[in-house]
């Protein structure tokens, strides 16, 4: 476990993960995102689910360092290796509905890459999550 997080954050990290599992596959069956050539990933740093979404790599899961920097454990990204010039252009609209919870080039990369911070509400149940995050 990653020393810098508090112990009830730490305790928190199995069912993040799971939370972003069930996501991502709840996703797939409403037909928004596909695992196809993709895998979920756990190291160091957190735990992620690649995927595609219209067409664009991205991935949703839990980020350590992003954490720490910016306070909220769920985030959603864009795989560096994208044109992010370009996504950036198609992704306007994503950038005004988030404001403030879209990070542009993080100080937290050297990499030229996008995140959404993902507020995770509290006090809610773990399938209550998930549908919620498919209303958006």
């Amino acid at each position: 476990m990653p020393e810098h997080l508090r112990i009830d954050d730490q305790e928190r990290i199995p069912e993040l993960e799971k939370l972003v599992y069930d996501v991502i596959e709840q996703g797939k069956s409403y037909g928004w995102a596909s695992t196809a050539g993709y895998r979920a990933t756990k190291w160091d740093g957190g735990y992620v689910r690649y995927f595609d979404i219209a067409g664009v790599p991205a991935w949703f899961g839990t980020n350590y360092h992003l954490w720490r920097n910016f306070r909220s454990p769920l985030w959603f990204g864009f795989q560096s290796w994208v044109n992010t010039e370009r996504s950036r252009d198609q992704l306007e609209a994503v950038r005004e509905r988030f404001g403030n919870d879209y990070l542009s080039d993080a100080p937290y990369y050297a990499r030229n890459e996008d995140f959404v911070r993902i507020n995770l509400p509290v006090g809610i149940e773990h399938a209550s999550a998930v549908a919620k995050s498919n209303e958006s």
